[in-house]
Parts: structure tokens; sequence; C-alpha cells
């Protein structure tokens, strides 16, 4: 998104957060003064730390206040092999079986790295890059899901809601808004059982910026 439109973004998604510009303030320790030029349009950047602080103390992703990349045009109404990959991996099998806990060279550190760089090249628009990625990614993030100690099984929800949520994003920019919706609802399933507080109203969001 261009830069003279971060203000017009901020004030969008602070509404939806129902905060006032003082409430957004104390939850993310920018001022109120930088907060109102911004949305004013008075000023029209921002350094990057600040605009992490302003994302977090919203609940999005950094992506979903810098903006979105634009929309690809669909060639067909048909989903093409890459598309049916992903939505197996969304929408498994009814009767499939249970996951499997992750393997002894599982990481889920190097999980989550993989989700944020799934994240850098959406903003990119590189879309084909991150839809190949994403059958794995999600099958990794269910697999840890099923860890026998409880504080990863809460780690791999989380990681499994947000790719389902990249999963989603995706979708809407290919045109596929079915899909895009049941990622999300999964998605928010999955960050209920997160324990984090914060990941259901950030895909939340996500969900109003699809309708």
């Amino acid at each position: 998104m261009a830069e003279e439109d971060i203000g017009r973004t901020l004030r969008r998604l602070r509404k939806l957060a129902s905060l006032t510009q003082e409430e957004l303030a104390e939850r993310s320790g920018v001022s109120v003064d930088v907060i109102r030029q911004l949305e004013q349009r008075r000023k029209h950047s921002a350094r990057l730390p600040t605009l992490h602080a302003l994302a977090n103390g919203l609940g999005v992703e950094l992506t979903t206040l810098l903006g979105d990349p634009p929309a690809v045009a669909s060639a067909d109404e048909s989903d093409g092999p890459r598309f049916v990959a992903v939505r197996r991996a969304v929408m498994p099998a009814l009767w499939a079986p249970e996951p499997e806990p992750p393997g002894p060279g599982f990481s889920l550190e190097r999980l989550r790295e993989q989700i944020a760089d799934g994240w850098t090249q959406y903003h990119s628009a590189e879309f084909d890059t991150v839809m190949k990625a994403l059958p794995d990614l999600i099958t990794d993030a269910r697999a840890a899901t099923a860890a026998a100690d409880e504080g990863e099984r809460k780690a791999g929800f989380a990681a499994l809601g947000k790719v389902m949520q990249l999963a989603g994003h995706v979708a809407v920019r290919m045109g596929k808004t079915d899909l895009a919706l049941i990622s999300l609802e999964r998605a928010i399933a999955a960050a209920g059982r997160s324990g984090d507080p914060l990941l259901v109203p950030m895909i939340v969001n996500s969900t109003a910026w699809t309708y």
C-alpha cells in the first residue's frame, strides 16, 4: 500500500477494534500525537518499530496495517492443481485420521519462521510461491497441534491459526472467496485453542476485510 494510505488504514483498523486514539496509544506505546498525525495524513510515514507497535496495539499483522497487495484476476472459474492442493490441506477428507504428533526432526520455531516468510511473500504479491508452500505448512501446523506437551499443542494451534489466516488472504487475492471464508473460519477455531487472546480478534479483522 502506498505510504499516504497508512493513515486511512490505521483509522479503519482502530475503529474496527473499537479503540479511541488515546486507547490505542496506551496499548501500543505510540504517542497520541503520532497517531493523530498519521490518521489526519499530516504525517505520511513512520519508522518500522512504530508500525510494529501500532499493529500489536491493534491486534493485527503488520501486513494488514501496511495494506494488502493487489488482487490477481482469475483466468477461469476452475481450480488449478495448486489450488486443489491448498483446498485439500484446508479441508481434509471428512473421515481423515487425526494428525500424528510431529517427528523428532520437527522444529516449531522453524515452522513459525516459514509462516512469517509466507506472509512476507504474500505482501510482495508472490502468491504462487505462497500457494506452493501452504499445503506443507498447514500439514506441519496440524501435526504440531497433536504434540504431547500442552504448551506445544497451544503453540501448534497458534501456528495453525496463522497459516490458515494466510491461506484465507491468498484465496481472497486469487478470487476464491469461498475458500477464503472456510480458511478463516478454521483459523478462528484454531486460534481459540491457542491461548493467545489477541489472535482471535486479529483473524476476525481478516474476516471482516474479506466481506
